[in-house]
C-alpha cells in the first residue's frame, strides 16, 4: 500500500455513518490521527463497521480483506484524475495475486 501512497498524503477513513477519522502522513510516516474530516484531503477510505470487525477477528487477513473489497465494504475513493488510475490499476492487478 505503501507504493500506492505518495510522500505526503492527507487521508479521511470514514467508518460507516457515524464515525470519520483523519490520518496524515509525511515523508512517508504517520505523523497524526484524529478526529473528523480533513478538508483538503487526498484520499477518503470508506470502511463498515461489519468489515472493521471481520479484519480484527480473521486469520486470514489478505484474504478476507480481498472480499471485502470485491463487497465495496472497503473503498478507496482517490482524489484527483492520476491517484484514481493509480488506484485502478493498483487493484486491478491486485485482484490477480490476493
Amino acid at each position: 500500500m505503501q507504493k500506492l501512497l505518495a510522500d505526503n498524503e492527507q487521508i479521511n477513513v470514514i467508518i460507516g455513518e457515524q464515525q470519520t477519522l483523519n490520518v496524515v502522513i509525511e515523508s512517508n510516516k504517520v505523523v497524526s490521527v484524529g478526529e473528523g474530516a480533513l478538508e483538503e484531503n487526498t484520499l477518503d477510505v470508506l470502511v463498515t463497521e461489519g468489515a472493521l470487525s471481520q479484519l480484527s477477528t480473521t486469520q486470514d487477513i489478505g484474504t478476507t480483506f480481498k472480499e471485502l473489497l470485491d463487497n465495496k465494504e472497503i473503498q478507496f475513493k482517490p482524489k484527483g484524475f492520476f491517484k484514481k488510475m493509480k488506484f485502478g490499476i493498483a487493484q486491478w492487478i491486485a485482484g490477480f495475486f490476493l
